[in-house]
């Protein structure tokens, strides 16, 4: 997910209505517990004489008994809400204690819930959260076996991993080998809340879910992560594991913004220069989606495959030229996607691309025979119905009225690039 910008103005409601829903989020999820913990049932001690100091100290009781930490952990902000909203709050939490919740099914409960995050990505994650049929395509574009590794490092609400889960469930996998084989991380703690809520469903109440909070530059194979069981609360230690597919929307920050939020990122310069054996470096003007693949690079398995949506930027500026040295030294280019036919998001300052490419070892080649797929959608992606057959024809390089393919080899894009025509050229 990428991140609002940091105009000072947008803050302060942005933060509240992050703390607002989150206050919802913790009420209605404890409830719903209810029907699996008799712990959960403190909940009904919050009425509207609780201070918001004791209302949180029943939520980390809850947390403690029946764990959901992502969900139920203090967020920044969060005592500082109005005598109004709290009496609002309390209310909700004092009617959802008269309801028998225990009597409801469980689906409905979770529709209930899904449709309450639905509202509050509108709400706080805004034009930046993706789109649902936007994350559909870029998992089925990325991930071809059904059965392996899969993240979202910068996983913002949940959208496109919860979209991996839905693709191997396509493919009836059993829940547990999904629960497994699927991770997600953020840096910031409110998207790791939503990823936890987004994931969680009826069949897997009392499993533990692989979200957990860190920034992708600090993500190395074979490091420790601890999760909560949520039976017992008692910490349980995971590998990080080796990667196969890594599917993300990552971060829409400019490098101006990145010096003060993500200093240390530029670091991977020293590694790009070790394996590469030469001098070269990413520029300094570089947004923060050309830094990101290369760490990502480090725990990918062997053949392992990158699909990201990333900001056009890559294709028509300076920096963009060397990003796209480099990156093919390290990942062989499969396909790109561009919209010929509408924004992906709503916000107008940011075009954007869906690029997927596998590792490769940047001591070895790319062959100049092989070849990479240019693809336009000719419709709005809201538009197409159906995302499956979409995928499968750029997967199978067959054109239809809603997608038009341009495949040139390696041999003819350094022909290209010779007469200086830009990468942006290609899809026409």
């Amino acid at each position: 997910m990428g991140y609002a910008s940091n105009k000072t103005e947008h803050k302060l409601p942005t933060l509240s209505m992050v703390v607002l829903t989150d206050w919802v989020f913790k009420i209605i999820f404890a409830h719903i517990l209810k029907k699996h913990f008799n712990e959960a049932k403190e909940i009904e001690n919050i009425e509207r004489s609780t201070s918001i100091a004791d209302a949180m100290e029943i939520l980390t009781s809850i947390s403690q008994k029946c764990n959901f930490w992502n969900i139920f952990s203090p967020n920044l902000g969060q005592q500082y809400i109005s005598v109004t909203a709290w009496s609002e709050l309390t209310e909700l939490n004092q009617f959802l204690s008269t309801v028998n919740i225990e009597a409801i099914e469980i689906e409905i409960l979770h529709q209930l819930l899904q449709s309450t995050i639905a509202t509050a990505k509108r709400k706080v994650a805004g034009q930046f959260s993706t789109p649902k049929k936007l994350a559909d395509l870029l998992t089925r574009l990325t991930i071809d076996d059904k059965t392996k590794i899969v993240i979202d490092p910068c996983c913002g609400t949940g959208t496109i991993i919860k979209q991996a889960y839905e693709l191997k469930e396509e493919y009836e996998i059993n829940s547990d080998a999904i629960l497994d084989s699927i991770w997600a991380s953020d840096k910031h703690s409110f998207p790791i809340q939503l990823s936890t809520l987004s994931m969680s469903k009826p069949s897997n109440i009392g499993r533990i879910i692989n979200v957990f909070g860190s920034d992708v530059i600090e993500l190395n194979q074979g490091d420790t992560i601890e999760f909560r069981n949520p039976n017992n609360g008692e910490i349980v230690e995971k590998e990080f594991p080796t990667v196969d597919y890594v599917v993300s929307n990552l971060p829409f920050i400019k490098s101006k913004e990145m010096k003060v939020l993500n200093p240390h990122i530029v670091d991977i310069n020293e590694w790009i220069k070790e394996e590469t054996e030469t001098t070269e470096s990413l520029s300094g003007k570089s947004d923060i989606f050309a830094y990101i693949p290369f760490y990502l690079h480090q725990f990918l398995s062997e053949n392992g495959k990158i699909g990201l949506i990333l900001s056009n930027a890559w294709m028509g500026t300076d920096y963009g030229e060397i990003f796209l040295e480099l990156f093919q030294k390290f990942f062989k280019v499969e396909l790109v996607v561009i919209s010929g036919k509408g924004k992906w998001f709503d916000n107008a300052d940011v075009v954007t691309t869906i690029l997927v490419a596998s590792k490769k070892d940047p001591q070895i080649l790319t062959s100049n025979d092989s070849e990479i797929s240019f693809c336009t959608l000719n419709e709005e992606l809201e538009e197409i119905d159906d995302i499956r057959t979409l995928s499968d024809n750029i997967i199978v390089n067959t054109e239809s009225e809603n997608l038009t393919i341009n495949r040139y080899s390696l041999t003819q894009i350094n022909s290209f690039e010779s007469f200086g025509i830009p990468w942006s050229g290609y899809f026409f």
